[in-house]
């Protein structure tokens, strides 16, 4: 339906591009994941035309990532080019970031909106809660970049702060796209066996996903069973005081 290219996708971009950032590569990895992320959305805005908005937004992401990749290789290659300057690096950055907060609330207000046409409400409130923990790292981020006279301490805090929920909506939001993979389908899909993916990694989630979601449906019966089976004896005891 598309989220299986919008998992890979953001995995690449928000995964992948933070191992090879420090080889240079890093707009590259962002690149090809807005590209893989792309054919997820133009897949799914026929099903929910709010996805067109995070579609239209990747084009000038993908510029930024472009503009990255060329300020490298200048470094790389010590071009010294004017265009590379510290002010217009800095500018960039802070449009880039800026765009990334704007997909993203873009993103998860659209799945919030399919998730609740097909009755999945635990997945519209994570996408809520995503929200939320988006919105706060963007403040403790621009917070921690204000021309304010922080001391050494609070400014190591609101580093941490901001990498920690960094981490932590990241790690939400791909879960989020899993769950959206594996519970939210085309009409008429819904009895279909769930493809096994060529990438292990992806397998090995859905297993240990499928394996939680049974033991928590046994459970569940164990315990509605157990209730039952006491309430029966109880009804038992009082008919036999009541003989």
């Amino acid at each position: 339906m598309g989220f299986g290219y919008l998992l890979i996708g953001y995995l690449i971009s928000y995964v992948l591009s933070l191992t090879v950032s420090g080889l240079g590569f890093g707009g590259l990895a962002l690149l090809l994941g807005y590209a893989v992320m792309l054919m997820g959305l133009r897949e799914l805005e026929h099903f929910e035309p709010m996805f067109a908005w995070s579609k239209w937004l990747l084009i000038p992401m993908a510029a930024f990532a472009v503009f990255d990749t060329a300020t490298a290789l200048d470094k790389l290659f010590l071009w010294q080019l004017p265009i590379f300057s510290e002010a217009i690096i800095s500018i960039c950055d802070i449009a880039s970031f800026a765009l990334s907060i704007i997909f993203h609330f873009a993103l998860l207000s659209a799945i919030r909106t399919i998730s609740t046409s097909v009755g999945i409400t635990s997945m519209a409130v994570s996408a809520v809660r995503n929200t939320v923990f988006i919105g706060m790292y963007a403040v403790v981020t621009c917070v921690a970049n204000l021309p304010l006279a922080f001391s050494e301490d609070v400014t190591n805090i609101l580093s941490f702060a901001a990498l920690l929920l960094n981490i932590v909506w990241v790690a939400c939001n791909l879960l989020l796209l899993l769950a959206c993979n594996k519970n939210i389908c085309r009409k008429g899909d819904e009895e279909q066996t769930p493809r096994r993916s060529r990438l292990k990694w992806f397998n090995k989630i859905d297993d240990i996903y499928e394996k939680n979601k049974q033991n928590t449906i046994d459970s569940t019966r164990e315990y509605a069973e157990e209730v039952l089976r006491r309430r029966q004896a109880e009804r038992e005891k009082k008919k036999k005081r009541k003989k």
